[in-house]
């Protein structure tokens, strides 16, 4: 049998791009689920895979951990948001650096109203990236969410993204650091990756130490480093629709009642 019928006979499909974003087209059709809906499930998620992973850290740190969220234009940054304020729910301290918001109504309605939510519970929202350099990032977080780009980015990064991936990248890198880097978390996809191939020369190389893959895990993932941990997250794919797409295995990984599970790369047929 091949990798890819043995891919497909599990269950454990990798989801690429297009079939991606047809899943989320047709979550928001068939069983009608709003961008709402999905945006809080998955930043819920998130949050909750950023904490459990990061819980030892956060016993060195007094239980919270400073945990600066880079939120891009799209939906990926809308997790983000989300993730922020589920992270100050949890005890943690968030802090938000959103430099551009989509520009359509709805946009502003949705990215609107999150904004407003972490207002209310004093999370700072920074609009300009530009004082975000590997030295400021380490002072001022221990973790990093990267919530810049997701699935449906195409490389190259433009300004100011490009500037602060690359501080970020610097930041997370321990031989940058002496050894004392900040922790980085990618939401489905590192930024600057292209969601199918994985990085990109002349993109900033990022080495997120955790990836949340949101609703399965995407081709990139086979260019991981064994070092990298790796969160599945976005439990709301109703049966019929994971058959479709071949990732209705990764249903029964998840344990009990369970938002998120960290993945056993040994035990996935990639």
């Amino acid at each position: 049998m091949s990798a890819a019928a043995a891919r497909a006979s599990s269950g454990l499909s990798l989801l690429r791009a297009d079939d991606a974003a047809s899943v989320d087209a047709e979550l928001m059709s068939s069983p009608g689920f709003s961008v709402d809906q999905l945006m809080e499930l998955a930043g819920l998620a998130v949050a909750t895979a950023v904490h459990k992973e990061f819980e030892g850290l956060a016993a060195e740190r007094g239980g919270c951990l400073r945990v600066l969220v880079l939120c891009g234009p799209g939906n990926n940054g809308g997790d983000g948001l989300v993730a922020a304020r589920h992270l100050a729910h949890f005890g943690h301290k968030p802090a938000v650096v959103y430099p551009r918001m989509g520009s359509s109504d709805e946009a502003k309605r949705l990215f609107g109203n999150l904004l407003r939510q972490l207002e209310d519970l004093d999370v700072p929202v920074v609009r300009d990236a530009t004082p975000y350099s590997a030295d400021v990032i380490r002072s001022s977080a221990d973790v990093v969410v990267d919530a810049l780009f997701g699935f449906s980015f195409k490389p190259p990064a433009r300004e100011p993204f490009a500037s602060l991936l690359a501080a970020v990248a610097e930041a997370a890198s321990p031989a940058e650091a002496d050894g004392e880097c900040v922790r980085l978390a990618s939401v489905d996809v590192p930024s600057g990756w292209e969601v199918n191939d994985g990085p990109q020369e002349g993109s900033p190389a990022l080495s997120p130490h955790c990836v949340v893959s949101l609703t399965a895990p995407k081709p990139f993932a086979r260019r991981l480093g064994a070092a990298t941990a790796h969160w599945l997250g976005g439990r709301f794919v109703p049966p019929s629709l994971a058959r479709r797409f071949g990732v209705e295995g990764y249903a029964a990984l998840y344990p009990a009642a369970e938002q998120v599970v960290r993945l056993d790369p040994a035990a996935m047929p990639w």
